[in-house]
């Protein structure tokens, strides 16, 4: 079930800059770039995550994720599970915690699964090809 995979993500700034919390998706690679921005570094870099305040990207955030020979695309409302070809789940995860309906597959799992397949192959070809670094 999606109540599986929720973690708690604390970052924390002695100024008390950071309080409050953050509704939207979130997955340990975007503790790097969240980190760096933080730090203020300004210098060139890689990596597949999100800065977390950076809040014009955050209606865009995703996680995903491989389980039971499955990918799980997880949106800010909406999961998809694909096998690599096609989708074979779309719940609203965020009410359906248990993943108890399946949705018949329609635009919203369509465009979830596209951008699944464009991440999956991005990561795929930078790690075949050694790219997960700035030139």
């Amino acid at each position: 079930s999606c109540g599986n995979y929720q973690v708690p993500l604390f970052f924390y700034a002695p100024d008390n800059s950071l309080k409050g919390t953050d509704p939207y998706v979130a997955q340990q690679i975007d503790v790097l770039p969240t980190t760096l921005a933080l730090l203020k570094y300004d210098k060139p870099f890689f990596s597949f995550g999100n800065n977390l305040l950076d809040s014009a990207g955050a209606s865009t955030r995703f996680a995903i994720n491989y389980v039971n020979i499955c990918y799980q695309y997880f949106g800010n409302e909406n999961m998809v599970q694909f096998d690599g070809a096609k989708a074979i789940g779309f719940y609203k995860y965020r009410s359906d915690t248990l993943l108890t309906y399946n949705f018949p597959p329609n635009a919203a799992a369509n465009t979830d699964v596209t951008r699944a397949k464009a991440f999956i192959q991005q990561y795929n070809n930078r790690v075949i090809h050694n790219q997960t670094w700035v030139k």
